[in-house]
């Protein structure tokens, strides 16, 4: 997932590599800096996009990964 600003557009401002290809993405509405992510193997990851960009920690703040009895299937809306 990569994000650009207008200062650069060539490159981007952050990468952030995940393990399985995205499908969905959306900020939230409230907090503004933080973006949810739906891959094609049923996870879902909240990343804090400031952070990510400021202290170079590019782990998500929250993820359905490792929880118990999860779908398995692409998420396709978040």
């Amino acid at each position: 997932m990569c994000f650009w600003t207008l200062k650069n557009p060539k490159y981007p401002e952050l990468y952030i590599k995940t393990e399985h290809s995205i499908v969905t993405c959306a900020f939230a509405k409230k907090k503004k800096n933080w973006i949810a992510i739906g891959d094609s193997h049923g996870n879902v990851a909240i990343y804090n996009v400031m952070e990510c960009g400021k202290t170079g920690d590019k782990s998500p703040i929250a993820t359905s990964k490792d929880m118990e009895n999860k779908h398995n299937d692409i998420v396709w809306e978040i």
